[in-house]
């Protein structure tokens, strides 16, 4: 039996993970969610939400199509859509019996290796922001409501955003607003 395919970025190529196809699946969202294995301490400033979203009325596909479009208008190249659902679906299985906390959910990664220089340029640490990410959620328990979010920039442990982070947080603010524009704010459950 030979080993599952996941998507290399550096090659934008497939390669056959070793581990199986749930441990790749794993192994893949694990890679994508870079600051996940941080303190979350370390990540905030002090009054700075981690992870600004905005949730809307609408189909998901259409909401994803939404962003996928914003980003690609800007000129950002998308390096992959991530499955969310299906990762945590496979990851629950057999050993959680509980319904699904997702319907739909993607995290969309993306690249401006310009503004990714600039970033790291003014700190090396900044590449754990690299690359950007949308995630795209609509809960089984609130369909219809998507929710678009992302990690906040200027949520670090630095006193005084930079420059770049500022660019970096006004141009995912666009990116939400333009790829949530044709959308109803969601009401509350």
């Amino acid at each position: 039996m030979s080993a599952p395919l996941i998507a290399s970025r550096e090659a934008r190529s497939w390669v056959r993970h070793p581990s199986g196809p749930i441990k790749a699946w794993l192994a893949a969202l694990i890679l994508a969610c870079p600051l996940a294995s941080l303190p979350a301490a370390s990540l905030a400033g002090p009054g700075e939400p981690q992870i600004l979203s905005k949730t809307v009325q609408g189909r998901f596909a259409d909401v994803l199509e939404g962003v996928t479009a914003a980003i690609q208008g800007h000129g950002l190249n998308i390096t992959q859509v991530i499955p969310a659902d299906e990762i945590l679906s496979a990851a629950q299985g057999d050993s959680d019996p509980g319904p699904p906390v997702f319907h739909r959910a993607r995290t969309v990664e993306f690249c401006s290796p310009h503004l990714s220089l600039r970033l790291v340029r003014e700190d090396p640490q900044f590449l754990v922001l690299c690359p950007f990410a949308i995630s795209l959620f609509e809960l089984s328990a609130s369909p219809g409501r998507v929710t678009v979010s992302y990690r906040n920039p200027d949520a670090t442990e630095k006193t005084r955003p930079g420059p770049t982070l500022n660019a970096v947080k006004t141009l995912m603010d666009a990116l939400v607003t333009e790829g949530t524009q044709w959308f109803a704010p969601a009401t509350p459950p």
